[in-house]
């Protein structure tokens, strides 16, 4: 006799329970920071964007939102620090979303006293006292996890300050050959003796891919070190990384 075993195989969909996004994941929602310095956690696991929030051109996802009243008028220093999160610090002013104006944002800092916090922004805005600014923390390339935000206020003006900066041709294609670029920048500084500017320029797509320009006084076609305007040619090499840029600009 032979038996013939029959084996029913029944297959069960097991999923994982969808983590909820934080508190503060939308503009509406945003935690008040008070009116006093700041040192808090942040965590954007699960953040989403809005539609119509700023993504500082196409760099940024999964934001929280935050609000600080400034107590005086000063200078002020916004933070957040992570050695695992590529973080991404905003400055706004405005009731909604949809209103907002954008004081300014950060990516990196490329400070070498930030080493242990590798993904370290910051930037310093000048704030008005009683005026409320809207901050967001989010991930570059949408990048989630745990940040720390820090914020002081009463710090000391920037040492150097750069109001635009732009390249041309925007865009420029690299398919079949180099391009010929121009930057131009308008920038000032309160440092003494021989300044140098370094335009630090990184792909939004491809993070590795970097170009390192540098700018010192032989580049200024007007004004003076306080406030000057800048001018930098520079090639593009054929088959750069496509895609948007994001450029840092530090000086030494």
């Amino acid at each position: 006799m032979k038996l013939v075993r029959v084996i029913i195989l029944v297959w069960l969909g097991v999923s994982a329970a969808q983590a909820a996004p934080p508190s503060n994941d939308s503009f509406a929602n945003r935690i008040n920071l008070g009116s006093i310095n700041v040192l808090t956690p942040a965590d954007n696991t699960e953040a989403t964007l809005e539609a119509g929030e700023s993504t500082f051109g196409g760099i940024a996802g999964s934001s929280i939102w935050y609000e600080w009243t400034a107590p005086a008028t000063g200078w002020v220093e916004l933070s957040a620090g992570s050695s695992t999160v590529d973080g991404i610090i905003g400055v706004f002013t405005g009731g909604t979303l949809a209103a907002l104006t954008q004081i300014g944002f950060n990516d990196d800092t490329f400070d070498p006293s930030d080493a242990l916090n590798t993904y370290n922004s910051r930037l310093r805005f000048y704030a008005i006292s009683g005026t409320s600014y809207k901050l967001s923390l989010s991930g570059f390339a949408g990048a989630q996890g745990l940040s720390q935000i820090m914020l002081s206020y009463q710090v000391p003006a920037p040492t150097f300050q750069a109001s635009s900066i732009s390249l041309t041709p925007d865009p420029a294609n690299v398919t079949n050959a180099a391009v010929s670029m121009m930057l131009n920048m308008n920038a000032g500084t309160t440092l003494s003796g021989p300044v140098i500017m370094k335009v630090h320029l990184q792909s939004a797509t491809d993070p590795q891919r970097v170009l390192n320009l540098a700018l010192s006084d032989s580049q200024r076609i007007s004004g003076d070190a306080s406030n000057g305007i800048y001018q930098l040619a520079f090639t593009l090499p054929r088959y750069i990384t496509p895609g948007d840029w994001k450029a840092t600009i530090i000086a030494t």
